[in-house]
């Protein structure tokens, strides 16, 4: 899991709109690749606008100077909007598909990686803020670990 956390500033400029057909509408950011050093991945992504962060996943298109980022259960208008994308984690290399619907359903499985990875996070959000909860220490207190993408569950007994 790459553990470095990029940002990128950026206008949402006006694509191609391909992916908008198939559910997957992104926000195009043109980068200056004098300004950004990006690999060839798909990543997991927050994505902040309007004092609001929004988890998507996106991708950097070298071959089009342009990061793509595709907000999970979101509709938006973003044109010309300032957005901030911070890169959290590498789901996978980027790579050519053979046909169009098999892109489509490798970005389909990105898109759920995705949606389970702050699903989890959120559930470990939970558990820290109810276990630093001083008024209510018994019971079973869930202590989780992500480590390098795996998540280890250890439970405690309090009673």
């Amino acid at each position: 899991m790459d553990r470095k956390i990029k940002k990128i500033i950026g206008t949402v400029v006006h694509g191609q709109r391909l992916w908008r057909a198939y559910g997957f509408p992104t926000a195009n950011i043109t980068i200056d690749p004098a300004q950004y050093t990006l690999d060839n991945v798909v990543s997991i992504c927050q994505v902040y606008f309007d004092n609001q962060k929004y988890p998507a996943i996106g991708t950097y298109l070298p071959f089009k100077k342009t990061y793509e980022v595709h907000l999970l259960d979101w509709e938006w208008d973003l044109y010309n909007k300032e957005i901030t994308v911070c890169i959290l984690e590498t789901i996978r290399e980027n790579k050519k598909f053979d046909s169009q619907e098999g892109l489509k359903q490798q970005i389909q499985r990105d898109r759920e990686y995705a949606k389970n990875r702050w699903m989890l996070k959120e559930m470990l959000q939970k558990n820290h803020d109810h276990a630093n909860d001083d008024k209510d220490t018994e019971g079973i207190i869930g202590i989780w670990f992500l480590f390098y993408g795996k998540c280890y569950c250890n439970f405690i007994n309090e009673t």
